[in-house]
């Protein structure tokens, strides 16, 4: 299967949820126009000059027509994944072609970032300006959008559906990662009604939270615990939202504690060596890193399911189904609830 492309799904996103879209971006239009009688798209007209080729399949332009009067308003929406790529001058160029196609509407462009680091070292150029001998004769501006900016708790309740599929590329704390998708299944399932739809949302929602297969599954048995959204689960599993889980169980919990294996295996090593260059022989040294891998092995195994059973416990999850999920014993669960309280 291809990686998902971000800037299609934003795309197909904004022409599922146009009006959406507008209140979250510029929700002053809507207030002084208020609602749009008319939305429909721009097909863009692809340029010969080299600032169109690449890079135009990231822009998506609608057109709102406002009231009895038919007012037109144009809102360039350019999605980037990558600060690094952003051009202002082919956006600029852009903008203006749309002018000069549309003289009488009114135009707002929007750079709108869904890139993966939490924090910017550098913004992106905000304004272009072309002059000379200290006048001004281009001024080019934009309104910058980045989702990271966003805390995605304070749309935890929003009606507006572009944003509740997009709270998973905003802010959140790592242990809410997975209600993220919950959430969105819970809340919205039984608005949209259409499952395809649903199924296309999440999938969007997969690739901002980076889920893997056997976050999936646990999803999935999030969601079996809430009766309100026992039909929505079954209707995913029918439709192949859940393909491969089993194995994706046991593929998870491998890859899961593969990050304390290596952990404990650098430490085991570490430590072995140690002890071999004490005693001066290396003998000792290769001695002491293999007693030192397989402890860092098991150390690394065991804190790597305690972990998970944690996360998985702050979900409200069942004993027995985190005990079949990880391997931990239902006790060893069960010691690790009450620590958990206790602190």
């Amino acid at each position: 299967m291809s990686e998902p492309k971000p800037d299609e799904m934003i795309k197909n996103l904004v022409r599922d949820y146009p009006l959406d879209a507008l209140e979250f971006l510029k929700p002053e239009i809507i207030q002084k126009y208020g609602k749009p009688v008319e939305i429909s798209f721009v097909i863009q007209e692809v340029k010969k000059h080299s600032h169109y080729d690449k890079n135009l399949k990231n822009d998506i332009a609608v057109c709102y027509t406002f009231g009895k009067n038919r007012r037109v308003v144009l809102v360039l929406i350019e999605h980037w994944s990558d600060k690094a790529k952003f051009d202002i001058h082919r956006f600029a160029q852009y903008t203006i072609d749309l002018s000069k196609r549309f003289p009488e509407a009114e135009i707002l462009p929007v750079a709108l970032f869904a890139d993966r680091s939490e924090k910017w070292h550098k913004q992106p150029d905000a304004e272009l300006k072309v002059g000379c001998f200290g006048k001004e004769y281009l001024s080019f501006r934009y309104q910058l959008v980045r989702l990271k900016d966003h805390q995605a708790e304070q749309y935890r309740k929003t009606k507006n559906r572009f944003v509740a599929v997009l709270r998973s590329a905003m802010h959140y704390e790592s242990e809410k990662k997975l209600s993220l998708a919950v959430e969105y299944i819970q809340d919205y399932a039984y608005i949209e009604k259409d499952i395809r739809l649903i199924e296309k949302n999440l999938i969007i929602m997969e690739y901002f939270l980076e889920i893997t297969e056997p976050e999936k599954e646990i999803i999935i048995e999030m969601m079996e615990e809430r009766r309100d959204s026992n039909m929505i689960v079954q209707e995913l599993k029918r439709r192949g939202y859940q393909e491969g889980m089993e194995q994706g169980i046991q593929q998870g919990v491998e890859q899961g504690v593969q990050k304390g294996i290596i952990q404990g295996m650098e430490k085991g090593i570490l430590q072995g060596m140690e002890k071999g260059i004490k005693q001066g022989m290396q003998k000792g040294i290769q001695q002491g890193i293999r007693e030192g891998m397989g402890k860092g092995i098991q150390q690394g195994k065991l804190e790597a399911k305690r972990e998970t059973a944690m996360a998985l416990l702050d979900e409200d999850m069942s004993v027995e189904k985190i005990s079949k999920i990880t391997g931990l014993s239902v006790d060893e669960i069960e010691n690790l609830k009450r620590g958990e309280k206790d602190s």
